[in-house]
């Protein structure tokens, strides 16, 4: 297993399926701070919104994990819930 401990994907264009897909990755069992803020303009369909927040809120594996950036991102009131 990886020892990454953080991971910065600022202004990568993760979205809903990729957050779900590094929500489910046992790759990172030791990460303390992961970054998937947005850069300059948000486009819309290239961001996290509400199933890939509660995917990434849910990666139980996640467990040392204590800083999660998403500032950019159109999250919404589903999302947060």
């Amino acid at each position: 297993f990886c020892q990454l401990e953080s991971l910065d994907l600022h202004g990568n264009p993760l979205n809903d399926i990729g957050a779900r897909a590094l929500a489910q990755s046992h790759a990172f069992p030791h990460l303390r701070s992961l970054r998937l803020s947005q850069a300059g303009e948000i486009d819309y369909l290239y961001s996290i919104r509400s199933a890939g927040a509660a995917a990434l809120a849910i990666g139980w594996h996640f467990e040392h994990l204590r800083e999660l950036n998403l500032s950019g991102q159109f999250i919404g009131d589903s999302g947060l819930a």
